[in-house]
């Protein structure tokens, strides 16, 4: 039987938040030209209460899983939330992987719908005649068309037993994806997390993350629970970082690590470019900043340098989110000493947000936040060395229900009751959390990327065309293609 008592209560708190702030404005919508487009709880609402009702009249209900190819943030939540009202489960794949990817991932999770952009319908329309009615939808989250929508095409798989909220896929520490399934309280519960290191509902978050990636559904449920605000792109790509943050002016911005490093050392760059006493002053005051800021609590960086967060962040900045990845510790001090509120989020795709640092943190430089930070989550060290050195493993409710029909799989990747992480980290004195390594054989990139050493070896190898060397090349295309450098030039 199907148990709908969490996704009604995900559902109602939605239908709520709309109704408490339906003039105040949800997402300020950079379009290509540069216009912003403001739209508010309730324009938003009608969106997805229209692509909810066709979906209800086309006979989708609960324990259905529908597919989302979308390249859009915009679209891609209507579409999502369109979904779980009609009791669906979303399966959100990356749009960015080759042809074979996403046919295998949409393969492998047996949908019933298809929800999809134009564009990413121009590439696979040959290749979905077998699947079911397919959405095509545009930028705005509008339907513009329906494919083979035949009734006696339709197949009918099986329906999810558990009260399953969303499906997302992870590389894991093999080659072979698989779909790692949600429940709502993997929705539901880091709202609190966000609450407590933001501190108000004044939230003005700047999304780029996108929501295949678990960042990116998870903080835009959690600040659309919470009554905040969005900045989004309509075609973005990672030149657009730096114009989007002047033109939104967000208080919240987050990103892999890499952004960081680069927004760091582009700031650096121009500093050195002033005359040498200006930079040598400059880059001396920063370090004293955080001399008074890590012995004494004393944020004078933030004065100081408004400057920077003008000319770099907009102006409002006041939280600098990290997720996907770790940061180096001197990226980590370079922004708290210029003032910033470092939030170090430690996630990973199947255990979620296992922790992160918070405003009462004093320096919270290369720690992960305190172990024992939230109530709902265990965390120890499994095995640790002389040194303290261990595998992180974690205990929550917001993590994985399991893999997508894979039991076997689901099974390895607990000890008990706790998930194993592959991180190796340690606790300190003051029970902060680090994380220093990774035992399992995997390669995590800082733009949030994992790749296992057995793929690099059979590129390199001249080893046959195989489904490894196949997502490893895919994965080096989409880095080259991003050009991690540009994140924030232009």
């Amino acid at each position: 039987m199907f148990d709908m008592q969490a996704r009604e209560a995900f559902i109602q708190k939605v239908k709520q938040v709309f109704s408490d702030h339906e003039n105040e404005v949800l997402i300020r919508y950079i379009r290509d030209n540069g216009a912003v487009q403001n739209i508010t709880y309730q324009q938003y609402d009608k969106m997805v209460n229209s692509f909810y009702t066709k979906l209800q009249n086309d006979g989708v209900t609960y324990g259905d899983r529908i597919v989302l190819i979308i390249e859009n943030n915009y679209a891609e939540s209507i579409c999502f939330l369109a979904a779980v009202k009609a009791g669906a489960i979303p399966v959100i794949i990356d749009y960015s992987l080759p042809e074979e990817e996403k046919l295998d991932r949409i393969h492998t999770a047996d949908v019933n719908h298809i929800c999809i952009s134009n564009n990413q319908f121009d590439q696979l329309s040959t290749r979905l005649c077998e699947q079911s009615k397919i959405y095509i939808v545009n930028h705005d989250g509008e339907l513009e068309r329906i494919a083979h929508g035949k009734e006696h095409n339709f197949r009918t798989p099986e329906k999810m037993i558990a009260d399953a909220a969303f499906i997302l896929f992870s590389s894991g520490t093999t080659a072979k994806s698989k779909g790692v399934v949600f429940a709502f309280d993997a929705l539901m519960n880091p709202m609190i997390d966000i609450k407590q290191f933001c501190g108000n509902e004044d939230v003005k978050y700047l999304i780029l993350f996108p929501l295949f990636h678990l960042s990116g559904i998870v903080t835009f449920t959690t600040i659309l629970l919470g009554g905040g605000e969005f900045g989004m792109v309509e075609n973005f790509s990672p030149v657009k970082i730096r114009s989007a943050l002047l033109t939104y002016r967000p208080t919240l911005f987050g990103m892999v690590p890499k952004v960081y490093d680069t927004i760091k050392d582009q700031i650096i760059e121009q500093i050195n470019q002033k005359k040498a006493i200006v930079s040598f002053t400059v880059l001396k005051l920063i370090a004293f900043c955080g001399f008074l800021r890590k012995h004494y609590q004393i944020n004078l960086g933030k004065f100081l340098f408004k400057s920077i967060n003008t000319q770099v962040f907009g102006g409002r900045l006041i939280i600098t989110a990290l997720g996907g990845g770790i940061s180096k510790r001197e990226t980590s001090e370079f922004f708290l000493n210029i003032g910033y509120e470092w939030v170090n989020i430690y996630a990973s795709t199947e255990a979620n947000v296992i922790s992160n640092t918070r405003f009462e943190d004093q320096y919270p430089a290369g720690a992960v936040g305190r172990y024992n930070n939230f109530s709902d989550r265990e965390i120890k060290i499994h095995h640790p060395d002389a040194n303290g050195v261990g595998e992180i493993y974690v205990k929550s409710k917001i993590m994985m229900q399991g893999y997508f029909r894979d039991p076997k799989a689901t099974e390895e990747a607990y000890d008990g009751s706790y998930f194993k992480t592959g991180d190796m980290g340690y606790i300190d004195t003051k029970g902060y959390l680090y994380v220093v390594g990774r035992t399992k054989e995997s390669i995590h990139l800082s733009n949030g990327e994992k790749l296992s050493p057995e793929e690099v070896e059979t590129v390199y190898s001249g080893g046959g065309y195989s489904i490894l060397g196949k997502y490893f090349r895919a994965a080096v295309y989409r880095l080259r293609k991003m050009n991690m450098t540009e994140y924030a030039c232009s």
